[in-house]
């Protein structure tokens, strides 16, 4: 109640801005608690009208200082996605469709031939977690630019979005998303499992691993239902993880049930 007025905020006390992350998961707390959607419809539109020329939205909205979060554009994809889940409405979520593929053109330019994203600019923020190589928010990245945090979130971005053209958009889209998506999971698959530690790693180089890529992995339908028991007992036991933060336990939390 403390973050829901005419928007949104992240908090109540310093920024008090509609930030993106924090926004999808409070929009989750919206449908859950009340049948209202005239926060979550605005917050959609607000982020939708932030979009900049090269397609990906704005981390935050409304906003006078621009500040740009690629990966929180993918999570305005998953708001998308909740909203027409537990809401409906197909006319709505239909006329976001377009924003929705400029963003995820904006993350295809930046793939590698493998499917891989590699250096992408601005400030890629996950969480703020700390140690094994984590920056300012930001996951490790590999030698070669990778990450499989943020490749995790692009694969999870193209599901979403497939689902959604293949019930309101255009086809087209939707079978060039499933192609991309599957191409994305052999090179996750390939490039950060760790048979050793029976885990995804950060990097391919495989030297730090995290709650924050194995959470997503099992969200991602990454592992069969085995596998997926034993890394979700792993992720919970294993202290030497990196650790999820607050704000990114609703992923942690979420891949438990």
């Amino acid at each position: 109640r403390l973050n829901a007025w005419e928007t949104y905020t992240d908090c109540p006390y310093y920024e008090q801005l509609q930030y993106v992350g924090d926004t999808r998961v409070q929009a989750m707390i919206t449908y859950y608690n009340s049948a209202d959607v005239r926060l979550p419809r605005n917050a959609i539109e607000l982020l939708d009208q932030s979009r900049l020329a090269d397609g990906i939205t704005m981390s935050r909205s409304p906003t006078r200082n621009p500040q740009i979060i690629p990966p929180f554009s993918l999570w305005y994809i998953g708001m998308l996605h909740d909203y027409w889940t537990y809401r409906g409405d197909d006319v709505f979520i239909t006329d976001k469709l377009p924003g929705a593929r400029a963003i995820l053109q904006y993350f295809s330019r930046r793939q590698e031939a493998d499917g891989s994203l590699k250096d992408v600019p601005f400030w890629n923020f996950v969480d703020w977690a700390t140690g094994n190589g984590w920056s300012y928010g930001m996951p490790p990245k590999g030698s070669d630019g990778s990450s499989a945090i943020l490749d995790l979130q692009l694969l999870w971005a193209y599901q979403w979005a497939a689902e959604m053209e293949d019930k309101l958009g255009v086809r087209y889209y939707a079978d060039v998303y499933t192609q991309k998506a599957a191409q994305l999971r052999e090179t996750i698959q390939r490039k950060y499992w760790d048979t050793g530690h029976g885990l995804y790693a950060d990097t391919r180089e495989k030297t730090s691993f995290s709650q924050h890529a194995n959470s997503l992995a099992i969200l991602t339908g990454m592992l069969n239902k085995t596998d997926m028991a034993t890394v979700g007992k792993q992720l919970l036991a294993d202290s030497t993880l990196t650790q999820c933060s607050i704000y990114f336990k609703y992923y942690l939390h979420q891949r438990l049930v």
